[in-house]
């Protein structure tokens, strides 16, 4: 409490270009926290879309690993998975 006293004793002492100065920099100090914010939660949301369309896609490739385990026709697992046929045959030759 007493040192925000002094820093408001000290600020009434400014003249008004310090006083401009200091606003200033606290709108470009708000700028690029409210910049970094922003930018965290983009890359927080990003990331998440990423897991969740890297684990569809893994669970694509199990379901069509066990289908050609059953025997189905690579072209059929490829139609009915939304994969390639590259992708299917790539985990046929695995």
């Amino acid at each position: 409490a007493l040192r925000e006293a002094f820093t408001t004793l000290q600020e009434h002492a400014w003249t008004p270009a310090e006083r401009r100065a200091y606003v200033r920099s606290m709108i470009a100090r708000t700028d690029r926290e409210m910049q970094m914010s922003y930018a965290r939660r983009k890359g927080l949301e990003k990331g998440r879309e990423e897991g969740r369309e890297e684990g569809l896609r893994q669970g694509k490739l199990d379901m069509a690993r066990n289908l050609l385990k059953s025997g189905m026709d690579p072209k059929a697992i490829a139609a009915a998975s939304g994969l390639a046929l590259s992708d299917i045959d790539k985990l046929e030759r695995s």
